[in-house]
């Protein structure tokens, strides 16, 4: 049987090979071609197991492998270790939730006598918020590090979301995690006030489940959730039983101010969003973030948290220029060298965060002037 033949008709202006080819090529053209499903071929009672040729596959393995090389090896294995240990808290938390709970036992004088002698673990019962500083100088390949972990994060099915900071950031309070919250949330949260109305109730009842939910209003008016403006009572659960809608509707004012701290709020809500399944948060640009923003970060970073942090930022290297300049005696009296990029987050949070009790710093060293 002329199998060639066959398999150029069955191709239609393909290439297809049949498992005996596909084993007899080097591997590195085996990831030019696709396993398909067998196929029924004339002269063969049994189907034939096929590959076909795809054109972008070696590539795309080339593109893979450039990549890899982009990426420094010190900057590769602790960013590949990070994405193994959620690759097994997403397995910890399934396993979590697919098991039945355990009923808990009656309280009686001797089971309290127990648990007070009963010997406590020595390791820790609760992982805080992983954050990694990627610091870097100007052409330094840091854009290229996250694009390698976001390809990454992809294969091994992490849930990631990335925002990029910019100047106007700087200024707006909650900037970066309003950035975070559209991220986090569903896509069309935004759609109308009925969507955004399900979402909130939604968050606002997993968020506060034992606790007034509307201590989580102040976080979600400043997130930019406005549907409680017309339903303040309705969102927040607080509607008296046997209320008509209209009575509901009546409880709200255009002048309505949530009652709590806003950083209390917001802790609370992104405290749950990120302990609700293992979340990799990309940030780019870290140096760009406002006070508000960096507190929140420095907070979240003592919570028992699952997810992790990869943040990006510019190093701070000497205005060489003013040296020069310092050195030629324009300057009649001394004064401190001015840094370039020099904002709240080096003056005040970079020190703390890196403090944080699992934040690592990467410095990357390829750059070249």
């Amino acid at each position: 049987v002329n199998m060639s033949a066959r398999l150029m008709c069955k191709a239609n202006g393909g290439i297809l090979i049949d498992d005996t080819t596909f084993k007899f090529l080097p591997a590195r053209d085996q990831v030019s071609f696709l396993k398909l499903e067998p196929i029924k071929v004339k002269g063969r009672d049994e189907p034939l197991q096929v590959y076909s040729y795809i054109e972008s596959g070696l590539k795309h393995s080339l593109a893979a492998a450039s990549d890899e090389m982009d990426v420094p090896q010190y900057c590769r294995f602790p960013l590949k270790e990070l994405l193994l240990i959620m690759v097994a808290n997403t397995t910890v938390q399934g396993a979590q939730i697919n098991h039945p709970q355990e009923e808990i036992e009656p309280t009686t004088f001797r089971s309290a006598i127990s648990r007070m002698f009963r010997v406590k673990p020595t390791t820790p019962i609760e992982n805080t918020l992983t954050v990694v500083l990627i610091e870097g100088k100007a052409g330094s390949g840091r854009t290229s590090v996250v694009t390698w972990l976001k390809n990454q994060a992809t294969e091994c099915n992490i849930q990631t979301c990335g925002v990029r900071l910019n100047k106007k950031d700087t200024s707006v309070e909650y900037g970066m995690f309003k950035k975070l919250f559209v991220q986090l949330m569903p896509k069309d949260l935004f759609l109308n006030n009925h969507v955004q109305r399900g979402y909130a109730q939604q968050l606002l009842r997993s968020a506060y489940p034992k606790a007034d939910r509307s201590l989580g209003l102040a976080a979600l008016q400043h997130l930019g959730i406005t549907c409680f403006t017309d339903d303040a009572a309705t969102i927040a659960g607080n509607a008296l039983p046997g209320t008509s809608e209209r009575k509901q509707f009546a409880w709200a004012s255009e002048n309505y101010q949530p009652e709590g701290s806003l950083q209390e709020s917001m802790r609370h809500i992104f405290a749950h969003l990120l302990g609700a399944h293992p979340t990799l948060v990309i940030v780019e640009g870290l140096e760009l973030a406002d006070s508000a923003s960096l507190a929140l970060l420095l907070i979240l970073g003592s919570q028992a948290c699952l997810s992790a942090f990869v943040c990006t930022s510019l190093a701070e290297v000497a205005d060489l220029a003013l040296v020069q300049k310092k050195k030629s005696g324009l300057f009649h009296r001394k004064r401190s060298i001015v840094h370039v990029g020099r904002t709240v987050w080096g003056k005040e949070y970079r020190e703390k965060v890196l403090a944080l009790q699992n934040a690592s710093l990467i410095t990357l060293e390829n750059y070249s002037p």
